[in-house]
């Protein structure tokens, strides 16, 4: 599955539960399929299930390499992409259905959780993950794209209702791990975009 044990077969059964979750769970869920909440739940949830997919060997065998690699990117900086959008839009944005389920800001990392809603970071998200998309940078946008999950996959997820608050937030947590990678030396812990 989502760890890479156990071979193909709990890949597919997770991509399965990633697919019914979005396709039938939220397309008819009280707070609608148009809401912020549901967008965000079909992004984080298409991204994760492509993510497992791509790793499955029959799956790699038959997609050409180069898709497949620009769909596994697409699927990483998708979600964080589209909440930045929706942010930028007029009147696309609304918290209330989060708002329903919990969600309290800063949230418990405080100012830096509390920081993550100014204007500006949308723009910074947006503009990240179309440069990081047409390969300009990675090594700086990385580091932002991944702290563009972690932080309110940390600060916000844990505070809404479990157990799909939970679930978010290990979704936010799976998409910037692997982006933060991509700019941890290997031996250690700690990012260096530099």
């Amino acid at each position: 599955g989502i760890f890479g044990i156990g071979g193909d077969v709990p890949a597919y059964l997770h991509s399965l539960i990633f697919l019914v979750a979005a396709a039938a769970v939220w397309q008819y869920s009280a707070v609608g399929a148009a809401s912020t909440l549901a967008v965000n739940a079909f992004a984080f949830h298409y991204a994760h299930m492509t993510t497992i997919l791509s790793n499955c060997k029959d799956v790699t065998k038959r997609i050409p390499y180069t898709l497949m690699n620009s769909v596994k990117k697409i699927a990483l900086v998708g979600p964080g992409l589209v909440m930045a959008m929706m942010q930028l839009l007029p009147r696309a944005m609304e918290f209330e259905t989060f708002a329903k389920i919990g969600f309290a800001p800063p949230g418990l990392l405080g100012p830096i959780g509390g920081f993550f809603l100014h204007p500006i970071v949308p723009w910074i998200i947006a503009i990240a993950s179309l440069v990081w998309l047409t390969e300009g940078e990675k090594k700086i946008t990385s580091f932002i794209l991944g702290l563009g999950y972690l932080i309110p996959g940390i600060s916000y997820c844990p505070t809404m209702l479990a157990p799909y608050g939970l679930a978010l937030m290990f979704m936010h947590l799976f998409l910037g791990l692997q982006l933060l990678q991509e700019v941890t030396p290997y031996g250690s812990l700690i990012p260096n975009p530099l």
